[in-house]
């Protein structure tokens, strides 16, 4: 009687330990590949919380259901937030939020959710605070410490931007800065100037910021900004030390950091 009590607990000791090791594995596919079933969609948020820390843009591909019809839904897009177990991503030029599969407020009920990288590599540029007569030359000025490395695919940005104004603005003018800067991003209005607090932007949208402001007649007198991150995605064969010598003391970097693999 006591053997075979003994042979019971072995063979549920054993089950125990290969649903374990099991799910382990399991776990640790999905962190490895970055494919995720959706019921994992939070393990799917952390995921992408640090590779956009690193200064990658996310592609996030999903197959599901639409929640209001309960048809087949397959498509992908890039991420431009995410939390709280839901993503939201630029699905075919509009916004989309992306749950789990049991899931009624967001658009798509997602059975799979597979995250990649845009670009190889990312380049991650401290810069101390700098000031130009406007907007466009700030912007020009970073556009030209970028392409002094590599070929840029995107250039990211975070920081603090404070534009001063020649004329007195009109708080209209947030709304329709608003809709150019992607999600995480906020706007202080002044009656002679803005301040853009940038966490998710790039230089594309501050590009397209400045031609607003001069088709709106408005007139910048200075840019100054706060330290702020440069984020130069490409494909980028050089190493830390190889960038560091392209760098001009003039451009006022105080790190470079060279990131070839997503953080998983």
């Amino acid at each position: 009687m006591v053997r075979r009590n003994f042979f019971n607990t072995a063979i549920i000791v054993i089950a125990i330990i290969l649903v374990l090791l099991i799910g382990y594995r399991y776990a640790t596919t999905e962190s490895e590949t970055l494919h995720f079933s959706g019921p994992n969609i939070y393990r799917a948020v952390y995921a992408y919380e640090v590779m956009h820390e690193q200064g990658f843009e996310v592609n996030l591909e999903f197959e599901g259901k639409w929640t209001d019809s309960g048809e087949l839904a397959t498509g992908s897009g890039i991420v431009l937030e995410a939390g709280e177990g839901k993503f939201v991503i630029d699905y075919q030029n509009s916004e989309i939020s992306v749950g789990g599969p049991t899931s009624g407020a967001e658009h798509v009920g997602a059975a799979t959710i597979i995250l990649t990288t845009t670009h190889a590599s990312v380049i991650k540029l401290g810069l101390e605070p700098r000031s130009s007569g406007d907007l466009d030359s700030l912007v020009s000025e970073l556009n030209s410490l970028a392409e002094r490395l590599v070929t840029p695919q995107s250039i990211g940005i975070a920081g603090e931007i404070m534009l001063d104004s020649e004329t007195l603005l009109k708080p209209t003018i947030i709304q329709e800065i608003d809709n150019i800067l992607k999600p995480r991003n906020e706007i202080t209005f002044f009656e002679t100037g803005l301040k853009l607090s940038l966490e998710n932007s790039d230089l594309t949208e501050l590009a397209e910021v400045a031609n607003l402001l001069k088709a709106s007649g408005i007139g910048v007198s200075k840019a100054a900004t706060s330290r702020m991150l440069l984020l130069v995605r490409c494909s980028c064969t050089l190493t830390e030390a190889e960038l560091n010598e392209k760098i001009p003391e003039a451009a006022n970097v105080y790190s470079l950091q060279l990131i070839k693999t997503p953080v998983q």
